[in-house]
């Protein structure tokens, strides 16, 4: 797939809006971590309407494996892993909000 791919074209159609809407019949569907169809590489998408920058970390390492891009101003953030995994495997959210860093689980993962 071209480099010039923006990352709003590897996340369905309708799906941001239908995630900060409340109205995704399977949020797993849309969140989480992905290789959409096309992509070799994984992606993560995440909806946190309080974040102001998202990172994914390896959860045994914690090293950091992706900086998602925030694509919707309501929170909705995705971006590829950048080490070249492209097996899925464990990792951690490093969310930072009004200069607070928290790390928690991916709830769908």
């Amino acid at each position: 797939m071209a480099a010039s791919v923006s990352l709003a074209d590897t996340v369905p159609g309708g799906s941001i809006d239908t995630i900060i809407n409340g109205d995704a019949h399977d949020p797993f569907a849309i969140l989480g971590m992905h290789r959409p169809g096309g992509y070799e590489r994984l992606r993560v998408r995440v909806f946190d309407p309080h974040a102001d920058s998202v990172e994914v970390l390896d959860r045994d390492s914690g090293a950091v494996v992706a900086r998602l891009e925030k694509l919707d101003d309501r929170g909705f953030f995705s971006g590829p892993v950048t080490d070249g995994r492209t097996e899925w495997f464990p990792y951690r959210l490093r969310i930072a909000e009004k200069g607070q860093v928290r790390e928690v689980d991916d709830p769908y993962r």
